[in-house]
């Protein structure tokens, strides 16, 4: 028995690895274990002799433990689970102590999950997992978390008429800018300027290096033209520390659209109501305007989106401008279809609109523009 048991202890010492001599144990023949078991302190000398050959005492606690964090990079007061695993040690058989800042929360035979709330912004909050092995040592792991923040804002790179309180949206093939607004104290309790964090943007996952580095606090996309949800998301770190905060949203684009409005001599275009399906009028001249929505700004304002007016579906001979008159010159009553297709240069960027324009209740159309 003296043989096998010297035996066993040269096989602890020679084999490589992260297994303890107790995973090393349980895979011997029974009777073997039977042995070791039956003999005081063989146990004990094996794993000890183990340990000190392949330094898996507390001083190995990061070879020996791994951790998994969910979220990585938490919010202020948001819960947070973590769980450790290990490839040398059955967890499942040793007591774990968790702590929180220093204070107990937590000891239980297999506790390997464990779920807490971080602090407030810029609070830090020191987590801390005691292992009690079975020959009296222990491996430990310590975790600290200072939550932060970063907000993400989106402005798309499309053109709204004045006056126009909503919000421009992301169309295909047009552009939108995302700016992150982050909020990161410092050990001081002092935020540290936004220009001297570390930004990692990502597009559906993958990370863009041309417009990730340190103070790139904004992102802009280009739309395609088969272009569709997308994610667009930031990490932020500070120089020091690593990762602090996270934040990503979802674009989802629409498709640009344009409303008539009537355009008054005096008052100017009446953004405040635009022309309905059938629109009737008593006077003899009257001008509309076509208002493009949500095309990209640049085709606008530098005048290179194109208009074709129509009546009664053959398109007029008119400049290429926004607006339109018409007139009633002998103020007979007649009614008419008025339409406007508007386009730029992109593929996808186009609309049309139809309505009809009365004037009183005939069906004589007597119309000159």
């Amino acid at each position: 028995m003296k043989k096998i048991f010297l035996f066993i202890l040269s096989l602890g010492v020679l084999i490589p690895g992260l297994l303890l001599a107790q995973s090393i144990i349980d895979q011997l023949p029974q009777n073997v274990q039977d042995t070791i078991n039956s003999t005081p302190g063989a146990r004990e000398a094996l794993e000890q002799t183990y340990n000190t050959n392949f330094g898996l005492e507390s001083t190995g606690v990061k070879e020996q433990l791994s951790f998994s964090v969910t979220p990585s990079v938490p919010r202020p007061n948001q819960l947070v689970s973590v769980k450790i695993a290990s490839y040398s040690s059955d967890l499942n058989r040793l007591q774990v102590s968790w702590y929180v800042n220093d204070t107990l929360i937590k000891r239980e035979v297999g506790a390997t999950n464990f779920d807490f709330a971080v602090g407030d912004l810029g609070t830090k909050t020191v987590v801390r997992v005691s292992i009690l092995k079975t020959n009296g040592s222990t491996l430990e792991k310590t975790y600290s978390f200072r939550p932060s923040e970063v907000d993400l804002i989106y402005e798309a790179q499309t053109f709204t008429p004045p006056f126009y309180e909503g919000k421009a949206y992301f169309t295909r093939q047009s552009s939108v800018k995302i700016s992150a607004i982050p909020q990161v104290l410092g050990a001081d309790g002092k935020f540290i300027n936004p220009a001297n964090l570390v930004y990692d943007w990502y597009v559906d996952g993958s990370v863009v290096q041309s417009q990730s580095g340190y103070g790139k606090q904004s992102f802009l996309y280009q739309g395609k033209i088969l272009a569709r949800a997308f994610k667009i998301g930031v990490e932020i770190s500070t120089v020091a520390d690593g990762a602090v905060a996270n934040s990503s949203i979802f674009i989802n684009p629409i498709s640009p659209e344009v409303l008539i409005y009537e355009k008054n001599p005096t008052l100017g275009t009446l953004y405040n109501y635009s022309v309905p399906s059938s629109f009737s009028i008593n006077k003899p001249e009257i001008e509309f305007e076509a208002v493009p929505y949500f095309f990209k700004e640049d085709s606008v304002l530098n005048l290179s989106t194109i208009f074709n007016w129509r009546l009664n579906g053959s398109k007029i001979n008119s400049p290429n401008q926004n607006s339109i008159v018409f007139r009633n010159e002998n103020n007979e009553e007649g009614s008419a279809s008025v339409g406007v297709d508007v386009s730029n240069e992109t593929l996808l960027q186009k609309d049309s609109i139809n309505f009809g324009l009365n004037f009183g209740v005939s069906n004589k159309n007597d119309f000159q523009f």
